[in-house]
């Protein structure tokens, strides 16, 4: 019972990392939008790391 309890909370931790960097990525491309400028965005293998640059 131990076993699941932590294999769950793990990958509850895994998917809320990932969504709050999806999130984060967003946010980053949208405030280039609201400066009146072309975001440039990268993303990498599962969004685990990504980059955005305003032009």
């Amino acid at each position: 019972m131990k076993e699941k309890y932590v294999t769950v909370l793990a990958f509850s931790l895994i998917v809320i990392c990932v969504l709050f960097n999806n999130y984060s990525f967003h946010h980053a491309k949208q405030s280039c939008i609201e400066k009146e400028k072309t975001p440039m965005a990268e993303k990498t293998f599962l969004d685990f790391k990504g980059s955005v640059s305003c032009k």
